[in-house]
């Protein structure tokens, strides 16, 4: 059976069965893990529709170091954040008042009204916090943030980390305690200047 790494290389060759593999292995991951950070289903599919149409493309790219679940969790992070700041630009885009000629007011019937779905207000305070989280994160030393982004949104267990990076698991275990301590004491500090505003 090919590694991983041997599907990649396959992909680079133009192997599309080596990338309906992967996708097959990944799938389900990668849509969890983007609709944690999007919070909206049909934007998650695109978004892993995306993550594949790169590896396809991009394979080249890959340097082989790192695993592979590592480089598709990345890219996919990406393309959730660069989604994110694109959603967040239109909402700060003005809005044309509109004239009063003509004008009716509509009402939605009430069964359009989804009462699951959070309020506007609700999803963009959610997607802000997501957005200050992120640079939070990418103010960590690159060694920490490494380390937490493998852990946390690769699901990658400390032995494999220690094995992909060539550190002690000792190592790995420091540089996780200081990243979750840094993020922790950066987050307690924005929630105490939100409730002071």
């Amino acid at each position: 059976m090919p590694t991983e790494r041997d599907l990649i290389k396959k992909i680079q060759e133009g192997d599309g069965e080596a990338c309906e593999t992967l996708y097959g292995s990944y799938e389900e991951g990668l849509r969890r893990y983007l609709l944690r950070l999007v919070h909206d289903a049909a934007a998650a599919d695109d978004l892993l529709q995306e993550t594949f149409l790169r590896l396809w493309t991009r394979a080249g790219q890959w340097e082989g170091t790192g695993t592979v679940k590592a480089w598709l969790f990345g890219i996919a992070r990406n393309l959730a954040f660069n989604h994110l700041d694109a959603v967040k630009r239109r909402r700060q885009q003005r809005l044309e008042i509109p004239s009063e000629e003509n004008e009716e007011e509509v009402e939605s019937p009430a069964w359009m009204a989804d009462e699951r779905t959070p309020g506007a207000d609700v999803q963009l305070e959610r997607d802000e916090q997501q957005l200050l989280l992120h640079e939070v994160v990418e103010a960590l030393p690159q060694s920490k943030r490494e380390v937490f982004y493998m852990s946390y949104e690769s699901d990658m267990e400390i032995r494999e980390i220690a094995r992909e990076l060539n550190l002690p698991e000792g190592t790995v275990k420091s540089r996780l305690f200081y990243a979750r301590k840094f993020i922790a004491a950066a987050w307690r500090q924005l929630q105490n200047e939100w409730e002071n505003e």
